[in-house]
């Protein structure tokens, strides 16, 4: 097959971690051929001189979504590269891809704001925040119908949810997994200071998302303070001036951007995975827990009972005095840790490899194009 694979529109976070994810697991099916646009922020982290000659890469002068409502040509130049090396079919990693090619169109469904509308972020964001994203959600409608042949979602559950959404029967779950940079560690130098007697740390390996939550963190140490604990520390990878929005406080390190190949070692030095998230279609640092045998202490809401069910302590992610309980429940029992990591192994055989996931995305090509919609 020829494959146009499309990452113009991932900018950041787990969108950059997925689709770098793919296209290095590609190498690994060498019959087929791949035309791979790359958005600047990608292509800083790959070695393109790594790759066989089966690649062709190009880099994408800026993001689709930055142009869409502009007099410019949001697309051109994807349409110049299909018209060019005419692809039998384009997956395009996340959406909306802001462009409908002439091939047929395979769209990764990556945004929980469309379809967990029961979130609490709504809850807690402005009305001008709310407007926002009912204007959002109304347009990336009109465009994964139009621009999208058949979508791809993380878990069952998103599936279900995005078929509702867009009155779409063409959807297929491809599990999201765990990196091979966790499969295959390394160690690097300690980024933390030595550890303390009793120290609890809880790691947030996350940006400075709204929906991610992590400005609760202070209201949790504060409550922690107020039961007469004060060994728990928060590891932190913000950028500097994000961190600075929580404020200067003893309790809270951030040890700043953390480079994929850089995480399993830093979950080496922590005790716990902490994500106080609002929103997610399936976060990555579940998976990344369970295989650094980490506990996992995380929101009590319907996608993360998805991905975890039975292999994390769950918590009210708006109440700080529910956190700062949980945490100290956890601390307090061995054999709760002890419990959830085992059942984190076992719930990680079920998301597959990262080579199976880029295995079952080309089995979705190959399919589509034997069977034509």
């Amino acid at each position: 097959m020829k494959i146009f694979i499309n990452t113009a529109s991932s900018y950041k976070g787990g969108g950059i971690q997925v689709a770098k994810s793919y296209i290095e697991e590609f190498k690994k099916f060498d019959d087929n051929i791949y035309f791979v646009m790359l958005s600047k922020n990608l292509a800083s982290t790959l070695n393109l001189k790594n790759f066989p000659d089966n690649f062709q890469f190009f880099i994408a002068p800026f993001r689709p979504s930055t142009r869409y409502l502009s007099l410019k040509n949001h697309n051109g130049f994807l349409k110049k590269v299909e018209e060019k090396w005419k692809p039998d079919i384009v997956f395009s990693t996340g959406g909306p891809s802001y462009w409908r090619p002439k091939s047929l169109h395979i769209i990764g469904f990556t945004i929980p704001h469309y379809i967990y509308p029961e979130s609490p972020y709504f809850d807690i964001i402005s009305s001008k925040k709310k407007l926002y994203w009912k204007g959002m959600k109304l347009l990336a409608k009109y465009l994964f119908r139009k621009d999208a042949d058949i979508l791809v979602a993380q878990t069952d559950d998103v599936t279900k949810r995005v078929k509702k959404f867009l009155s779409k029967n063409n959807v297929h779950t491809v599990s999201n997994t765990i990196n091979n940079h966790y499969v295959n560690s390394r160690i690097f130098k300690n980024k933390l200071p030595s550890k303390k007697t009793n120290e609890f740390r809880l790691l947030t390996i996350s940006g400075w998302y709204p929906h991610k939550n992590i400005d609760i963190i202070p209201k949790v140490i504060d409550s922690l303070e107020n039961k007469g604990v004060s060994n728990v520390k928060f590891i932190t990878t913000l950028p500097k001036e994000d961190f600075n929005k929580l404020g200067p406080h003893e309790n809270i390190f951030n040890v700043g951007r953390v480079k994929i190949e850089e995480g399993a070692s830093l979950y080496q030095e922590c005790d716990v995975m902490f994500l106080p998230t609002l929103l997610e279609c399936f976060s990555a640092s579940y998976a990344e827990a369970m295989i650094m045998k980490k506990p996992i202490l995380t929101s009590n809401m319907g996608f993360a009972h998805t991905v975890c069910m039975d292999a994390a302590l769950y918590f009210n992610p708006i109440d700080a005095d529910d956190i700062a309980n949980k945490i100290i429940l956890l601390y307090n029992n061995k054999k709760l840790q002890e419990s959830l990591v085992k059942k984190g192994l076992d719930r990680l055989n079920s998301f597959g490899s990262a080579e199976d996931r880029a295995r079952h995305i080309l089995e979705i090509c190959k399919t589509t194009l034997k069977e034509p919609l």
